[in-house]
């Protein structure tokens, strides 16, 4: 963690992300205009500019920046069990909490990033290897969840997500914890799973 204040140039980026996220809960994605954004942060559309080349690198910068800010909340609620079972949920329920508090920008970073070609792929390749390797180590590594089996564990609980969101669920994703906690213990070789004692964000 920083132990010193963010330049004056972080300190923009931030708010910009930040604003963002607040505009598109507010208007949505798409009546969200540069403008907005910039008046939100309270900084000039020059400013704006020198950050991002438009609202989609924004928003794929939004994106990176929700991402990690979740995984750094698996890490704590993980840590906090070292019993890999309770670890699961307390890691599921994390995430979900988390998802759920903006239902809005929920939508948009998991069904409209797509539209936004190949650098909106590429933000949710990211987000999904990250989340991969986090539920390969809380589990115990490889041995206990290979590469492919944490592939289809992730998109499982996003196609959940996507459904949750397509009926009209996305302010809460407590439901989901169960199912996903039961796939998860279903797929993984639990005898040779070992609880991990210093997860970190991927």
């Amino acid at each position: 963690m920083p132990t010193t204040d963010p330049s004056p140039a972080d300190s923009h980026r931030l708010r910009l992300l930040d604003a963002l996220a607040g505009c598109v809960d507010e208007h949505g994605y798409a009546a969200t205009t540069i403008a907005d954004v910039a008046g939100a942060a309270r900084v000039s559309k020059r400013t704006f500019y020198e950050h991002f080349a438009d609202k989609a690198q924004c928003l794929i910068a939004l994106h990176d920046s929700a991402t990690a800010q979740l995984l750094r909340v698996l890490a704590r609620e993980v840590g906090a069990s070292k019993e890999p079972k309770n670890q699961v949920r307390r890691g599921l329920a994390a995430y979900f909490a988390g998802l759920s508090m903006r239902p809005v920008l929920l939508r948009t970073l998991f069904i409209e990033m797509p539209g936004l070609g190949t650098a909106g792929l590429e933000a949710r390749r990211r987000a999904t290897q990250a989340l991969e390797s986090f539920i390969t180590q809380a589990v115990g590594g490889p041995s206990a969840l290979p590469a492919q089996l944490a592939t289809l564990v992730v998109g499982g609980i996003h196609e959940l997500i996507l459904q949750a969101i397509e009926n009209g669920q996305a302010h809460n994703l407590a439901p989901l914890v169960e199912p996903c906690a039961q796939l998860i213990e279903r797929v993984v070789d639990w005898p040779s799973a070992e609880p991990a004692n210093d997860l970190k964000p991927g």
